[in-house]
């Protein structure tokens, strides 16, 4: 039991590094969907920033959501083993 709940922990740590590692590396402050002149065009009502930004680190999130719940598992699998 102790093993399992040490390769849970272990594999939630690897998921969210790799999530934390895709979050730093994988957004650019300077690309064109995240940079708002602040015009309104014709048609264009309201800025697309933060829409584009919260739908691009969607994954990113739920893989640190799940690491962070792999962890959570290991350690109440450790503290009742």
């Amino acid at each position: 039991m102790q093993d399992l709940a040490l390769w849970l922990a272990v594999a939630g740590c690897g998921v969210s590094a790799v999530a934390a590692v895709w979050l730093l590396l994988g957004f650019k402050p300077n690309n064109p969907r995240y940079v708002d002149d602040g015009m309104l065009y014709p048609g264009v009502q309201r800025s697309q920033v933060v829409p584009n930004l919260l739908r691009d680190q969607r994954w990113a999130a739920a893989l640190v959501v799940l690491g962070s719940s792999l962890q959570l598992m290991g350690a109440v699998l450790a503290a009742f083993s």
